[in-house]
């Protein structure tokens, strides 16, 4: 049983998940990249979340997001339940799309957490060891300097979208400042952004030079079977809920967390004996959302 988690506005999270089996379903080929483009756009404006970063593997994607009006469960539905429909019918399959382990989504708590899993969501091509740079990606993927753009229009695929159906012929996506990061304009977090990633990048390339094994390259990339699976990893045991560097902050947000699962368990026991006026503490969400369960107020 998954743990309960605690959802509230105005969160930033990295989102990890993966396909079934490692398969390649993500190969950026036809209309893929732009599935993920225009379903990400629609999701995020029909549920209030602000994009901040997001790229494309052929077997996985990272999104950094805040979850503005706490509706993350929601908004990660309705966006994997469309691509999953999008893909499927692009690679004329009828299978599950999604791994079935759970996926990663991990609070970003404070400032430098942020930025390492900005840093990280767009280096991830190069530390996946496809390309050399992440600006030789051919998937989807977001740009620094996106954010001093008016946004990316995408139009409607058509893999599994009617011509006449209810949805936009277009969808803009657009990026903006994590909360954390809004005392920077946009230039300027474009510029440390950039600076941050290409340090990364160096980085890596300097690592890889090491092992003397080559990068897979762009048409290798595109020459992978979309069915296949590489070889099958080990998968971590460890799945965090939260990214923090302070030690002080981690330390109180773990607490918190803490506290909060043990009221939300003594709250779920009672409601499960018949209480039906058991207040559940505050960032109690599916619950709330299923049973219209009784929430504390927000704590000041």
């Amino acid at each position: 049983m998954n743990r309960p988690r605690c959802v509230v506005p105005n969160t930033t999270y990295m989102l990890t998940r993966r396909t079934i089996g490692g398969q390649y379903l993500f190969r950026p080929d036809g209309e893929i990249p732009d599935i993920f483009a225009y379903c990400l756009a629609l999701c995020a404006r029909r549920h209030g979340v602000r994009v901040h970063a997001a790229c494309v593997l052929s077997n996985h994607w990272h999104l950094v997001f805040t979850d503005v009006e706490a509706v993350v469960g929601r908004f990660l539905q309705d966006l994997h339940s469309l691509i999953a429909r999008c893909v499927n019918r692009a690679r004329d399959r009828r299978e599950s799309l999604w791994a079935v382990r759970q996926p990663s989504l991990v609070e970003l708590v404070d400032r430098d957490a942020v930025w390492e899993k900005l840093v990280y969501t767009l280096g991830n091509p190069v530390s996946s060891r496809l390309v050399a740079s992440s600006r030789a990606w051919p998937g989807f993927q977001t740009r620094p300097s996106d954010i001093c753009e008016s946004g990316r229009v995408v139009a409607r695929p058509m893999a599994y979208f009617s011509e006449n159906g209810a949805e936009p012929d277009t969808v803009t996506l657009n990026l903006t400042l994590p909360p954390a990061l809004e005392h920077l304009s946009h230039a300027e977090y474009a510029k440390r952004l950039t600076d941050r990633l290409e340090a990364h990048e160096s980085n890596l390339r300097d690592a890889m030079r090491q092992t003397d094994s080559p990068y897979l390259g762009c048409e290798g990339v595109l020459a992978q079977d979309p069915f296949a699976s590489p070889r099958r990893q080990p998968e971590s045991p460890i799945n965090p809920a939260i990214a923090c560097r302070d030690k002080a902050t981690r330390v109180a947000k773990l607490s918190f967390l803490a506290d909060f699962r043990r009221l939300y368990a003594e709250a779920l026991a009672r409601w499960r004996r018949g209480l039906r006026d058991t207040v559940f503490p505050y960032g109690t969400y599916q619950l709330a959302r299923l049973h219209n369960v009784t929430i504390a107020a927000a704590p000041t």
